[in-house]
């Protein structure tokens, strides 16, 4: 119903509970505070083999279930493993172990290890099921500074994921103690000390997944990232965020903490973007700044299940980092994607001057040489051309403030029938409504100013329509 793609993720399963994402909320360890008795934990999958060999025949089920199936296009083997933390209690004591080094020194090839644990998983999948991409996240709550100790696979279907949510003095900020703000100063390291907290600060920080990357030559997503909606510049840290999540050719999920189950949903919200920075409304608002930033970059979204080719496509990763759905739809790291039902263009990667999207008919940037921006006027003879949202073939590299320009090829534009219904064959040019064409009535007046012939008809109002790209 919601046409959208699927992953299967398990928080919890043999030998581990949902509480052990609550550690330390129990009424002992917080007797004011906790909600839960300490009976509730069972971390017992790092200590018990037995836990362990469950673990692997629930996955290996779950592959058998859903291999054919065309909406399931991954499979998350565990949310956030935390042995580092909790050790297997209450099969064994705590380990609250949270430097990496320390922790693989100590416990490396132990059944506190994922590295020991993860494969076995990965080889009962294979099989059943030789094809639906696998995502492993890392020990330490799948933290980017874990990444590294990621043992990689030989399976050209793994995807390795981070949950990005540092600095958690920021992201997870009460309202009623805000000390952090973005960009600003914040404590981003435990020292005590407030230390400058910006873009800067975040590049430097995924620099670990470019060096992961750049060694093993294997692709990684964000699986869960998120900030507290009520945070200072809130709007700004998301959407550097993102902004570097794409200019990586990073899938990535925004993650609300939302529960299936209303009191917990409707009371615990702090995640949930929907309901604006005010932290006295539980309801969806129309809009902020937020929900504009995270909603301009779900805009560049054009695959669901409605527009892929058929329902026996296959979802594959290779190593490379190139992403298949097998019969409909390819799309590699540096931007070249193919979806069969949308056709393709080859595009060139060039800069732009405002935040566009695909679709959106560009210009020359009169005040910026060199840049472009959304067509402004009708029958504007700076036109460029279309931002493209599918190319089969990409020139230049990405980077900040650039943007895939169609060269050749058929794209989807953006369209108004402000100068008339839009029929296929028809020329288009550009309209009043910035970064949208329409249909040329008259060639004389067009000349130097046509982007390309419609390939769908328009009866009135704007859409989106395939367009033929003409020089």
């Amino acid at each position: 119903q919601a046409d959208m793609f699927v992953v299967i993720s398990f928080r919890t399963g043999p030998g581990r509970s949902e509480f052990t994402f609550f550690w330390g909320e129990d009424t002992v360890s917080d007797p004011k505070n906790g909600w839960f008795p300490p009976s509730y934990y069972n971390n017992r999958v790092w200590g018990d083999p037995k836990a362990q060999d469950a673990w692997v025949e629930m996955w290996r089920y779950t592959a058998q279930r859903y291999k054919d199936n065309p909406i399931v296009v991954g499979y998350d083997l565990m949310v956030e493993p935390n042995s580092n933390e909790v050790g297997s209690y209450p099969l064994g004591e705590p380990l609250d172990i949270w430097d990496p080094e320390e922790f693989y020194s100590r416990y490396g090839g132990t059944l506190y290890d994922w590295n020991r644990l993860y494969p076995r998983i990965v080889a009962a999948i294979r099989e059943v099921d030789s094809k639906t991409p696998i995502l492993i996240g890392g020990n330490g709550y799948s933290a980017v500074g874990w990444l590294p100790y990621l043992e990689v696979l030989d399976d050209p279907c793994v995807v390795y994921t981070v949950h990005q949510y540092e600095p958690h003095l920021y992201t997870h900020q009460w309202w009623d103690t805000l000390e952090c703000t973005y960009p600003g100063w914040c404590d981003v390291d435990w020292d005590g000390e407030p230390e400058p907290f910006d873009r800067g600060w975040l590049e430097g920080l995924f620099a670990t997944i470019d060096g992961f990357v750049a060694q093993h030559n294997v692709p990684v997503a964000a699986n869960e990232f998120g900030v507290m909606r009520w945070e200072p510049g809130a709007d700004q840290f998301i959407d550097d965020e993102m902004d570097l999540l794409e200019g990586r050719g990073m899938n990535y999920a925004l993650w609300l903490w939302e529960s299936s189950w209303e009191p917990y949903a409707s009371e615990v919200d702090a995640f949930n973007f929907r309901h604006g920075p005010d932290p006295q409304n539980h309801q969806d608002v129309e809009t902020s700044a937020l929900i504009e930033v995270i909603k301009s970059y779900w805009s560049w979204n054009t695959i669901r299940p409605s527009t892929s080719a058929g329902t026996e496509a296959v979802f594959r990763v290779t190593r490379w980092g190139d992403v298949y759905v097998d019969r409909a739809y390819y799309c590699g790291l540096a931007g070249g994607c193919f979806n069969a039902g949308q056709g393709a263009d080859i595009a060139e990667w060039v800069p732009v001057s405002e935040r566009v999207e695909p679709g959106d008919v560009l210009e020359l940037d009169p005040d910026r040489p060199g840049s472009y921006r959304k067509a402004r006027s009708p029958y504007s003879r700076r036109v460029a051309g279309v931002v493209s949202a599918a190319p089969g073939f990409v020139l230049g590299e990405p980077s900040e403030h650039r943007a895939l320009l169609a060269l050749m090829g058929t794209v989807l534009v953006k369209a108004s029938a402000e100068s008339g219904p839009i029929r296929p064959g028809d020329l288009l040019t550009t309209s009043s409504t910035p970064g949208y064409g329409m249909r040329c009535p008259d060639p004389e007046i067009c000349i130097g100013a046509l982007i390309g012939k419609a390939l769908d008809p328009l009866e009135s109002g704007l859409g989106l329509i395939r367009m033929l790209i003409i020089r």
